[in-house]
């Protein structure tokens, strides 16, 4: 589904052929004013599209004499939504550029909480089951009960720097990395760092698990390394040592058959 000016163009090759949506949006002379923001599948069928002016609609693909996309439900939010919102089990999570987190049940259309989180988020919320994590304004890191996001668990002050990837949790460990390259192990319990270690240059992306392994992929291009700050992590990708190669023992040497031949020919023939 491509989101062009003024409208939603299915594209797809063969038939139906799907009719464009066309977007409610004010105009002028030059355009339109409100641009398409956030597309959101939520199944095979339905999806929610968000626009600049903070008006988000749900919209359902239907086949019949006609192939169109019908709008379902609109909430018009007080403020845009300029961080992608994280659908996670039926819920729909949005933060606007107020600082408010709504959470939308997609089936019923309906607001289960709204959270004030002190700030514009500044990035896409994050869920590492059972935590919901939003990252406010680059200054702190607040973790919320994924079930029933009201209050907050705990608040980590970030000191400006923001993460990058996206936190992973190891049982009671929360990995994050900031853009300084300060890796973070965090008491998923209590946010308290228990470790902080430090990559030496600055980080692009991670953390990213590989198998056994626990890398950040750092400015230069390279793959660091920190499987240690996740005790289990480091016991699985720790080596077997290599036991010696078994000495060769040296082959038997056998017995030279006899050449039957030359022992016939040394015999004396018997007189016939």
């Amino acid at each position: 589904l491509l989101p062009i000016p003024g409208r939603l163009k299915l594209a797809r090759t063969g038939t139906p052929v799907c009719d464009d949506f066309l977007a409610p949006v004010n105009t002028n002379n030059e355009g339109p004013v409100r641009k398409w923001k956030h597309l959101i599948a939520v199944d095979d069928d339905t999806l929610f599209v968000i626009d600049s002016g903070g008006k988000m609609s749900k919209l359902q693909y239907r086949t019949g004499e006609k192939t169109f996309f019908q709008t379902v439900s609109s909430t018009d939010f007080p403020q845009p939504i300029d961080v992608a919102p994280t659908l996670h089990k039926g819920r729909l999570i949005t933060a606007d550029a107020a600082g408010m987190m709504h959470v939308l049940d997609v089936t019923a259309g309906e607001t289960r909480a709204e959270v004030a989180l002190g700030g514009p988020a500044s990035k896409p919320l994050w869920v590492a089951e059972p935590l919901l994590l939003a990252e406010v304004a680059r200054q702190k890191l607040i973790a919320f009960d994924a079930a029933q996001p009201k209050l907050p668990l705990w608040t980590y002050n970030l000191e400006g720097v923001g993460l990058v990837g996206s936190p992973l949790l190891f049982g009671n460990v929360l990995i994050a990395v900031q853009q300084s390259g300060d890796v973070l192990r965090i008491d998923a319990k209590t946010g308290q760092v228990e470790k902080k270690h430090a990559l030496g240059q600055i980080a692009t992306h991670g953390p990213m698990r590989l198998g056994n392994l626990l890398v950040v992929l750092t400015a230069d291009g390279s793959l660091q390394h920190i499987e240690s700050l996740v005790p289990e992590m480091a016991v699985a990708a720790k080596p077997e040592p290599t036991k010696p190669a078994a000495a060769e023992k040296p082959a038997e040497e056998k017995p030279a058959k006899e050449d039957k031949q030359a022992d016939t020919a040394d015999k004396p023939k018997a007189d016939l």
